[in-house]
């Protein structure tokens, strides 16, 4: 079994050497900590591939088209049967 340090902050998650990585990349000194907690003291957040990321500039920004935004919104108003009752009523 391999020992893995378990994290000196939050005592839950484990001490890799990605997070070793940029613990020292950050320019922190002392006892390493995990990614999240890394992620927490920075104010950046932890990408999609496991890297640390300028809050401020996500790796894919989030653009919902207005015309799939009304069909989010019918979707979620009601369940499928209700929604059948509605189109024959109407």
């Amino acid at each position: 079994m391999i020992n893995v340090p378990k994290c000196p902050r939050c005592k839950e998650r484990y001490v890799t050497s990605k997070s070793r990585y940029f613990y020292k990349k950050e320019g922190f000194t002392g006892e390493p900590v995990c990614l999240y907690c890394l992620a927490e003291m920075t104010g950046k957040k932890i990408g999609s591939t496991g890297m640390l990321e300028d809050s401020g500039t996500p790796s894919s920004p989030v653009r919902v088209d207005p015309y799939r935004r009304q069909t989010i919104e019918k979707s979620v108003s009601g369940c499928r049967p209700c929604a059948q009752r509605r189109r024959m009523f109407q």
